[in-house]
């Protein structure tokens, strides 16, 4: 989690301890009662850079750690294509023909293009 997510979860470990997996996802589920599988896919399919690199990291990560909470098995790979697909088309057709291994070389190439 980062940001604001990171924030809460922290401030909640401390008040009640580490809860488990099932527990977080209850958890998660009451605090943002608006969330629904198909509503959280949709935005997450939609979801293209508009601005900077750095608002459209935030919101893929927000939505990332959602689609997560619905499907565990989703891998960053998953998501590295996610980010790279939702570029601008002058960083994307940049970042792909450098092929990065992981998300974290995704980023950087994104943000030095």
């Amino acid at each position: 989690m980062q940001g604001r997510a990171e924030l809460w979860y922290q401030g909640h470990v401390e008040k009640r301890g580490v809860p488990s997996w099932n527990e977080l996802t209850v958890i998660v589920l009451e605090k943002f009662e608006d969330l629904d599988y198909e509503k959280v896919v949709s935005k997450f399919n939609m979801l293209r850079q508009e601005t900077t690199i750095n608002v459209y990291l935030e919101r893929l990560e927000e939505l990332e750690a959602y689609m997560l909470i619905f499907n565990k098995n989703l891998n960053e790979e998953f998501f590295m294509m996610k980010f790279i697909s939702g570029l601008k088309d002058e960083i994307k057709i940049y970042v792909a023909t450098k092929k990065p291994t992981n998300m974290n070389q995704t980023i950087i190439l994104s943000r030095n293009q």
